[in-house]
């Protein structure tokens, strides 16, 4: 994958894993502040 996907699929992952750093509480806001949809 390249070009539109790529930058769509490194969104989702890059957004999950601040999620699950956020929820183990390596993290303390919530990346909805940022504007981080829970993917």
């Amino acid at each position: 994958i390249y070009g539109e996907e790529a930058y769509e699929w490194m969104d989702t992952k890059a957004s999950g894993v601040c999620w699950l750093l956020f929820e183990s509480g390596v993290i303390k806001n919530s990346p909805d502040q940022y504007g981080i949809q829970k993917p």
